[in-house]
């Protein structure tokens, strides 16, 4: 196979490129880079910065970037454009929206968002509605018509009104009364990554313990791949998780 050296080395280029571009953006913007657009445009980076900041791989990675993206330039020429294309396409679909988006939102729905958490203060075993299903704190799903899901169809209209107008795909609540409650999305599955985002509200003071770093923690994350949340009110969080999905 005859390997076209331009090619080669505008790959490299680009490589390099988007390794720096995303560094410095982390480093210079201080601005939440979702990791999955790491994960397209700069895979060793992804991999390397999970030792971050300590690990002596960021120079590696930025190189491994640029061999890699010189690699297809040179074996695939003008086709590696569309390789570019299919990344950037891909990076639209499946990247969560910003954190300002999300800000903005919550200030529009910051009156559903409110009510969903005072009637959810009723709610007994529930833990997740979605607009299809309800599921309760021992695993067992019910469907919308079914008598045992423990809510009226009056009730669970009402949360799949709530669905809609705040804009998500599902609703959770912590297990065993803890008092938080979740509304969010999830974006679609790379590979065996996906994430989740949306809004989270911590309670002012709880019985039961509370396991999501936000409200355990409060404040704002710092710089890290598995989550990200931000504070937008008083008890209110905007919140992104880097899933890793089981293979079945």
């Amino acid at each position: 196979m005859r390997l076209n050296n331009r090619w080669m080395i505008a790959g490299a280029a680009l490589g390099l490129a988007l390794a720096f571009g995303i560094q410095g953006y982390a480093a210079m913007m201080r601005g939440h880079l979702p990791p999955v657009l790491m994960f397209l445009f700069w895979p060793s980076g992804f991999i390397a910065s999970f030792y971050y900041p300590t690990a002596p791989l960021l120079l590696p990675a930025i190189l491994v970037n640029a061999l890699l993206f010189a690699a297809v330039g040179a074996i695939l020429r003008s086709r590696s454009l569309l390789v570019l294309a299919a990344l950037i396409i891909v990076a639209w679909w499946v990247a969560p929206p910003s954190e300002s988006r999300l800000s903005k939102q919550f200030t529009q729905h910051r009156a559903s968002l409110q009510h969903l958490v005072d009637i959810s203060e009723h709610e007994s075993g529930i833990v997740r509605i979605t607009a299809d299903e309800v599921g309760n704190a021992e695993g067992q799903i019910y469907r919308f018509d079914d008598e045992a899901s423990r809510l009226t169809e009056q009730h669970w209209s009402e949360y799949r009104q709530m669905i809609r107008d705040i804009n998500v795909t599902e609703l959770a609540f912590g297990r065993e009364k803890s008092g938080e409650v979740f509304a969010f999305s999830k974006t679609p599955t790379l590979g065996i990554f996906r994430t989740s985002y949306g809004y989270l509200y911590c309670p002012e003071t709880w019985d039961k313990p509370i396991f999501f770093v936000p409200c355990s923690r409060g404040g704002n994350s710092g710089d890290s791949h598995a989550y990200h949340y931000q504070r937008v009110d008083r008890n209110w969080y905007i919140y992104e998780v880097f899933e890793p999905q089981r293979i079945e």
